[in-house]
């Protein structure tokens, strides 16, 4: 079976609240939290560009307080994966153009592109139900964040 978002995650990948403000400062904040929680502080550089990268090509902020920065980079690696949660939201040029509060930072080798879009399309079955995203963001620990995604990947 494909992997899911959430087989992804532990609550130690989780960030709540990010502490950044702004989009950039976001990603910035994010790669270096996915790079030192994955025990791959190397990465962080590789991992900044690729994310700012492919936010230049569009915006990851897919409305309803979400965004989903992703990249592929040039390094073999395991998919890996963190939750920024900012409660009280953050300018990231959204397509609804609201402030975002949940970012699920995905990033995988090259040579994974289609483990990239498959555990991209399993986390949309969270994002189906409207609901999640407020009871996310509303999460008080890290391990919550955890439990209500794997929960909604579970319902999809």
């Amino acid at each position: 079976m494909a992997r899911q978002f959430s087989d992804l995650l532990e609550p130690s990948r989780v960030l709540l609240p990010v502490c950044s403000d702004g989009k950039e400062a976001v990603i910035e904040e994010l790669a270096r939290f996915l790079a030192d929680s994955h025990g791959r502080p190397d990465l962080a550089g590789v991992v900044l560009k690729g994310v700012l990268e492919r936010e230049c090509e569009m915006s990851t902020g897919i409305g309803r307080g979400v965004a989903l920065p992703h990249a592929e980079i040039e390094i073999p690696i395991e998919p890996m994966a963190v939750v920024g949660v900012a409660p009280e939201g953050i300018d990231f040029e959204a397509i609804d153009d609201e402030p975002v509060r949940i970012l699920f930072m995905l990033v995988c080798s090259e040579q994974s592109r289609d483990e990239r879009l498959e555990i991209l399309s399993r986390l949309s079955t969270v994002l189906r139900d409207r609901s999640a995203p407020k009871r996310i963001w509303s999460a008080g620990t890290p391990a919550e964040v955890v439990k209500i995604i794997r929960e909604k990947e579970g319902d999809g």
